[in-house]
């Protein structure tokens, strides 16, 4: 399916620029590009939580060439994090991964990946508890007792 508008076509696999563009209509047309890439997760997610609500199940059939588990990642992650307390600096993945914490959780660490720049795995790392140390044992070798050492 190919949809017209007064400067391009556009589908599934072509964008084809019906129109002389300027250096400024590239660039809007460069940003609103980049814009839909980093954001379909969360149109998406932001729709199916809308369609549920106002239509009950029926909100599945709308995206049926999409993977049901995909679905529900981004329904999940959607109400998770309301539209405010999104970063835009960060991925949809920086937020899916602290979806699942409470949402002081996820301003303080979403704050934090956004201020040191860290990648998905950076914030992965800091959800995870720290580990605990093991204790390094030794055994007296007179009398057999363990004890342990720093």
């Amino acid at each position: 399916m190919i949809t017209t508008t007064a400067a391009a076509e556009y589908g599934k696999t072509a964008l084809i620029i019906n129109k002389r563009l300027t250096w400024k209509d590239a660039e809007r047309m460069a940003e609103t590009l980049s814009i839909m890439q980093g954001a379909i997760q969360w149109w998406i997610g932001d729709m199916l939580n809308y369609c549920e609500a106002e239509f009950g199940e029926n909100y599945t059939q709308l995206f049926e060439a999409y993977d049901p588990k995909t679905l529900l990642a981004y329904k999940w992650v959607a109400a998770a994090i309301p539209p405010p307390r999104r970063r835009e600096s960060l991925s949809w993945s920086h937020h899916q991964s602290v979806a699942g914490s409470t949402a002081d959780v996820q301003d303080t660490l979403l704050e934090r990946a956004e201020c040191e720049g860290w990648c998905v795995s950076d914030l992965r790392q800091a959800l995870r508890p720290p580990k605990q140390r093991e204790p390094k044992m030794i055994r007296c070798p007179h009398c057999g007792m363990d004890f342990e050492v720093e």
